[in-house]
C-alpha cells in the first residue's frame, strides 16, 4: 500500500502474517533464531542426531553445521544466500522506519500519531540492539567506541552508505529510541505485537544490564514492574493430559495464545528459515538440566523438556502461541524484567537490595513450583556473590531457549569477567572466552552489495 492516514499506519505496524508466516517473510515481530542455535542450551549426543540437523530430507543444510561450530569454517551463507536474522530485523527497522518518516505528514491526532511513532522506534530499538550483540563485540565501557557495530538505519534513504557505526554509536541511537518512545507509549494495548509502556521499560532494563549501567537497569525495571508484576501460577495453567504424570500443557482457557499472555510484555518471535531453529532439532545436554533444574517439582521442566534420549532431553518448550508447539518467543516479559531488577539490586549490593533481589526470586519461583514444594531462599543466608549466582542460575531455568542466553554469555564473559567456556558434547568443538566467534559473520551478499561494510575478524 501506499500509506496515507493514520489507519494505513496502524495497519503496517500491525503486519503479523499468519500462523505459518515464517521464514523470509518481514513481519513485525519475526526477529532473529541464530542466537538459540549458538548457546550452550544446544547440544546433539550422537552422530545419528547430528546428522539430522544437517539436513531435511535428504537436503544438506550447511548453515546448521557451520552455527553449530560458531561458524569457525568460515561464512555461514553463500554470496547468493540470504541471513534470514539480518533480513528480518533490517525488514522490520525498514517498516519502523517508514511509520516513522510518514506518520508527522497525514491527518491525525498529536496523540494518536505519538503513539505510533512511539511503537515503531520500540521495534526500531529491538531489532538493532539484536543486531549489534550477534554481528558485534559486546558493549565494554573501554572498546565500545572503538568496536565495529553495524549499519545503523535511521532514515529511507536508499543512498546512504551503510558503514558500520560502533557500537556506543548504535547503543546510543537505541536509548535515544526507547527513552523517547516510551513514554507515548499506552500503559495498555489491545494486542501484545504492539509494545506498552512496561514493555519499553523492559527493554531499556535489558539494554542497559547489557551496558552493566545496573543502576540505571534497576530505575527502568522498578518503572516497568510498576505498571505490571503479574506472574501466571504454574500450579494454575498447566495441566496433565489423563494418565500422563506430567504437566504438559497450557490451559487455553487461561491463556489462550501469545496475543494476550499476560506475561508476555511484548511479542517477539525467533526468525525461522527450512527448519534451522526449529525446537524439534534441540536437544539439551541432560546432565547440565538435571542440574540446573528441579526435576521433581519445578514446573519448568515439564513446560520446556521432553522425553530423555540418551545423555540428552529433547527440547520442546510448550508455547502459548497458538495454544500448542511453535517457535521460541524471544521479546520482552515480566519474568526476565524481574530478574534483571534482582541482578541490578544484587550487582549494586548492601543488605537491603540483597533481600530485595532475594524477595524477586522468591516471587518468581514459588508461581513455578508445584504447590507446597517450593522453599524460600533467605537472604541472610548468603552473601552478594552467592546471591548473584542464584539470580544466574534462575535466569536460565526460567529463559531457557528464549534467545536470550548468547547474550548473557557475551554480557558476561566481557562485562564480569566470567571466563565461561562453551562446548559441544559431541563434536568436542569449543567457544573459549575472548574467541572471534563470539561475533557471527556478516553475510557475504551485503558486503558484495555494499563494500563498505567491513567482515568481522576471522571471516573473509
Amino acid at each position: 500500500m501506499i500509506p496515507s492516514s493514520i489507519d494505513d499506519y496502524r495497519k503496517i505496524l500491525d503486519f503479523v502474517g499468519n500462523k505459518n508466516s515464517v521464514g523470509l517473510q518481514s513481519t513485525i515481530y519475526n526477529t532473529y533464531g541464530i542466537a538459540n542455535f549458538l548457546t550452550d542450551d544446544y547440544q546433539v549426543a550422537d552422530s545419528t542426531t547430528y546428522k539430522s540437523i544437517l539436513s531435511v530430507a535428504g537436503v544438506p543444510l550447511n548453515d546448521r553445521g557451520d552455527l553449530f561450530r560458531w561458524a569457525k569454517e568460515g561464512a555461514i551463507y553463500t554470496e547468493e544466500q540470504e541471513d534470514p536474522d539480518w533480513l528480518s530485523m533490517y525488514g522490520q527497522i525498514y517498516i519502523a522506519n517508514t511509520a516513522i518518516d510518514g506518520v508527522p505528514k497525514v491527518p491525525g491526532s498529536e496523540s494518536a500519531k505519538n503513539a505510533l511513532i512511539a511503537e515503531a522506534k520500540f521495534h526500531r530499538a529491538f531489532c538493532h540492539l539484536a543486531l549489534v550483540n550477534i554481528y558485534a563485540k559486546h558493549y565494554t565501557a573501554a572498546n565500545a567506541d572503538k568496536d565495529p557495530g553495524i549499519p545503523l538505519r535511521l532514515d529511507l534513504s536508499l543512498t546512504a552508505p551503510l558503514t558500520r557505526a560502533s557500537v556506543k554509536e548504535v547503543y546510543d541511537a537505541i536509548i535515544d529510541d526507547l527513552e523517547t518512545a516510551t513514554p507515548n507509549l499506552p500503559t495498555s494495548q489491545q494486542f501484545n505485537h504492539r509494545p506498552n509502556r512496561a514493555s519499553g521499560y523492559a527493554l531499556l532494563a535489558r539494554v542497559y544490564l547489557y551496558q552493566g549501567n545496573y543502576a540505571k537497569a534497576l530505575e527502568k525495571a522498578n518503572l516497568g514492574l510498576a505498571l505490571t508484576n503479574f506472574l501466571y501460577d504454574f500450579n494454575t495453567v498447566l495441566v496433565r493430559t489423563v494418565g500422563d504424570a506430567k504437566y504438559n500443557f497450557f490451559n487455553v482457557a487461561l491463556v489462550a495464545n501469545a496475543w494476550f499472555d499476560k506475561e508476555l510484555l511484548c511479542q517477539k518471535e525467533s526468525c525461522m528459515v527450512s527448519g534451522t531453529y526449529h525446537y524439534s532439532y534441540m536437544l539439551s545436554d541432560a546432565q547440565t538440566v538435571n542440574n540446573l533444574f528441579d526435576v521433581v517439582n519445578d514446573l519448568r521442566f515439564f513446560v520446556k523438556f521432553g522425553t530423555l534420549s540418551g545423555a540428552s532431553y529433547t527440547y520442546g518448550e510448550i508455547s502459548r502461541r497458538w495454544a500448542t508447539q511453535y517457535y521460541p518467543i524471544v521479546g520482552v516479559t515480566v519474568p526476565e524484567m524481574l530478574l534483571t531488577r534482582a541482578e541490578a539490586l544484587a550487582r549494586i549490593g548492601g543488605a537491603a537490595n540483597l533481600t530485595s533481589a532475594i524477595a524477586d526470586l522468591n516471587y518468581l519461583r514459588v508461581n513455578r513450583y508445584i504447590t507446597g514444594t517450593h522453599i524460600d531462599y533467605i537472604a541472610a543466608n548468603y552473601n552478594k556473590e552467592q546471591v548473584i549466582q542464584l539470580i544466574l542460575n534462575e535466569r536460565r531455568r526460567e529463559l531457557w531457549g528464549n534467545g536470550l542466553r548468547w547474550f548473557d554469555l557475551k554480557r558476561l564473559n566481557a562485562i564480569e569477567n566470567a571466563n565461561i567456556t562453551i562446548k559441544r558434547n559431541f563434536t568436542n568443538d569449543m567457544l573459549p572466552p575472548g574467541d572471534v566467534h563470539w561475533v557471527m559473520p556478516i553475510g557475504k551478499k551485503y558486503i558484495n552489495q555494499s563494500p563498505e561494510i567491513i567482515q568481522n575478524e576471522g571471516y573473509n
